[in-house]
């Protein structure tokens, strides 16, 4: 099912599958979400749980015993129901079940409410721990943009600037661990930049970015503050015409063919029983 919320600036549209944002449009009619193309990237914006990354034979060990986890876990792949709906937010959710537990040994809520305010929308992630023991997890979000926005643009029009918070944060990174990381420095886009692969950021100086077009200075802030990773990513190599930015809490460590528990991955979110771990990041046409 698709669900519309909207105000006098924006409309949004977000899939009961996956609870997949689908459409962002200003009042010009302007989309500024991808729409998918299999010759590209078939996805739009797939949430991320209880992994991020891809795990060598999607296999991953809980005291020993090994689980089957795809690449970016499997919430995206899961009907939601609707939880509440007015004109400007909607909530909706994804409890496990007896399948997700082969996959991933905890019982879980998971929400996601989508807010819009002004020419801004709000996606707040809340993971309640239904299980008796600690939940260790990542979680995140992979929303892909157009990128040229508008009809007649390059994808080398635009640059990625990142808002300065002026709080320089601590590593929650080891030294090993940093050789993923980039240095938070502005860019202009460019295909060559992304033929390894994503590029990503740890949220030490900044507390959001922008894309925006060169000429015209329009596009799009992310603000997240709340997440101490980003990703940026587009198959380059393909010439792709959108761009995923991705603010992430944990990711899998460099895999080797030795056995990783899960818990020692990267920087991850852990709670205790019947906790609730909440965070949001925003979206805001420019």
């Amino acid at each position: 099912m698709l669900y519309e919320i909207k105000n006098e600036y924006i409309t949004v549209k977000i899939m009961s599958f996956g609870a997949e944002l689908s459409s962002l449009k200003d009042n010009e009619s302007t989309e500024y979400i991808w729409q998918g193309d299999k010759k590209y990237w078939e996805r739009q914006s797939p949430l991320l749980f209880p992994i991020i990354g891809k795990l060598i034979n999607n296999t991953t060990y809980f005291n020993g015993v090994s689980y089957k986890i795809p690449q970016h876990g499997f919430i995206r792949d899961y009907e939601f129901k609707l939880i509440s709906k007015t004109e400007n937010s909607i909530t909706l959710e994804c409890n496990s079940n007896d399948e997700t537990l082969k996959k991933y040994p905890f019982s879980f809520n998971f929400t996601i409410t989508y807010t819009i305010r002004g020419r801004s929308l709000i996606q707040t992630f809340s993971v309640q721990n239904c299980s008796d023991k600690k939940m260790s997890f990542a979680l995140g979000g992979h929303t892909g943009f157009n990128c040229p926005i508008l009809k007649g643009e390059r994808f080398e029009d635009y640059t990625v600037e990142f808002i300065k918070s002026g709080n320089i944060k601590e590593s929650q990174l080891g030294h090993s661990e940093k050789s993923y990381i980039q240095k938070e420095e502005n860019f202009n886009l460019r295909y060559s930049t992304f033929d390894k692969g994503v590029l990503i950021f740890e949220n030490k100086e900044s507390k959001g970015l922008k894309l925006i077009n060169n000429n015209t200075k329009r596009g799009i802030q992310i603000d997240y503050e709340e997440f101490n990773l980003v990703g940026v990513w587009t198959p380059g190599t393909i010439n792709s015409p959108f761009i995923c930015i991705e603010p992430w809490i944990g990711l899998l460590k460099n895999q080797t063919d030795k056995k990783i528990e899960f818990n020692a991955n990267m920087t991850l979110a852990c709670i205790s029983p019947n906790e609730v771990f909440k965070r949001l990041y925003g979206v805001t046409i420019i």
